[in-house]
């Protein structure tokens, strides 16, 4: 059984790296959108997938950092950069480097409970996301780019069809 563990991470808010203060990270869960559907004769319902849930990343820093909470509010359509850049340890190989990159609106700030003599956290929730790549050592394993209609799993783009159909 091998098992990874995350030897370290940060994370990049528009292009300015929060390093040493980024305490925790989500990244988007990928999850398929589905409905149940049972026509005449059939026996059990049967999920028909209908394309992919919003996606969402999230993270907490450690700082009140002005340059984040002032993204937050932005006009509709205006999207941000964010990377995260990760090393897994994988036992008994060399680290791997893990990079995913999304691009999407600051739609939640959590400050959290406040505390005298405790650190006071920010939670950044960023949603909207309509690019969202994850790459480990290199080998894409993900991209979604809703704009274009792309969605990419292990070098294979699953839409090339669709497009195609539509004239794209």
């Amino acid at each position: 059984m091998v098992t990874n563990v995350v030897g370290d991470f940060t994370v990049f808010v528009d292009g300015f790296g929060k390093w040493g203060t980024c305490e925790t990270l989500k990244l988007p869960v990928l999850e398929a959108k589905t409905e149940e559907f049972r026509g005449g004769g059939m026996d059990t319902p049967r999920t028909i997938v209908l394309g992919t849930e919003k996606l969402e990343l999230g993270f907490t820093l450690t700082s009140h950092d002005p340059q984040v909470i002032g993204l937050w509010g932005l006009a509709p359509g205006v999207q941000r950069d964010f990377t995260v850049r990760g090393s897994l340890i994988v036992p008994g190989e060399e680290e791997k480097p893990v990079i995913s990159n999304a691009s999407g609106q600051i739609l939640k700030l959590d400050n959290g409970d406040w505390k005298p003599g405790e650190k006071a956290g920010l939670e950044v929730m960023v949603g909207d996301i309509i690019f969202y790549r994850h790459r480990i050592d290199g080998q894409e394993v993900h991209r979604i780019d809703v704009i274009n209609q792309v969605r990419v799993v292990n070098g294979v783009d699953q839409l090339t069809t669709r497009r195609r159909n539509l004239g794209r």
